[in-house]
């Protein structure tokens, strides 16, 4: 509801209906919503387990590691 109400605000309901017609985009949508609701219940379940400090620690490296594989493997500028 308040995505699609920013989405009014700023007047993008073209911008929406036509990703909503697109199987491609629908299904990397999904995709990616799934993928999102394994990490937030891995997270849960880790936290649940006593696994707190691995999940910081992980949560903590995360973003480092992407900075170096978008570095060295997609050729990404540190800037």
């Amino acid at each position: 509801p308040i995505a699609a109400a920013v989405l009014v605000w700023a007047g993008r309901t073209a911008d929406f209906k036509a990703a909503i017609r697109s199987p491609r985009i629908i299904s990397m949508a999904a995709l990616t919503a799934a993928l999102i609701s394994v990490n937030w219940g891995i997270y849960v379940w880790a936290i649940a387990v006593d696994r707190t400090i691995e999940t910081a620690l992980g949560y903590y490296i995360n973003p480092l590691v992407s900075v170096v594989v978008g570095a060295l493997l997609l050729g990404e500028r540190l800037d």
